[in-house]
């Protein structure tokens, strides 16, 4: 494996020195030289290294998926808190809607069009409504909450708000 990683390298080195024009070596990219290793042309010239050539491309598609799922992982770590534990196949929803779907501040319109369809399909007359239905709601007018029923009792500073 060392004769054949010294013989990519002079191979890569000769790269260099005869695509000096195509190849600025202080401006070099990495997935630059990737993509010439790869191509037509510089796939014949890699053609005695393909094994180092494979754990290369191997090595950077495996550090590109990593980080992608590290970083979903990290969002479903914070967007779903201990507190916060749905079932499985909702979170995987929720996940990919986050994920693929437009920022919250942009979807007025698809949120529309999901609640026409969901209250067209469960609704006697199609419209949207909410009832609160269920012995489990709790109203924050008094005793419920000390905190908040301290600031409801409260007057607003602002006079237009009252």
């Amino acid at each position: 494996m060392i004769k054949l990683f010294r013989e990519f390298v002079t191979i890569l080195e000769g790269v260099f020195v005869s695509n000096s024009r195509q190849f600025d070596v202080s401006k070099l990219q990495n997935r630059k030289l990737i993509q010439h290793m790869i191509e037509s042309e510089g796939c014949k010239k890699f053609k005695g290294v393909r094994i180092v050539v494979h754990i290369i491309l191997a090595a950077c598609l495996k550090i590109s998926i990593e980080s992608i799922v590290e970083s979903l992982v990290s969002r479903y770590v914070n967007h779903f808190s201990s507190c916060r534990q749905p079932n499985e196949d909702n979170a995987l929803d929720e996940i990919i809607i986050s994920e693929n779907g437009p920022n919250l501040h942009e979807a007025d319109d698809i949120l529309e069009r999901a609640m026409n369809k969901y209250w067209s399909e469960n609704s006697q007359n199609g419209k949207w409504h909410f009832i609160r239905s269920g012995e489990n709601i709790k109203t924050y007018f008094g005793g419920s909450s000390k905190v908040v029923g301290k600031m409801l009792s409260e007057p607003s500073k602002l006079p237009f708000m009252s």
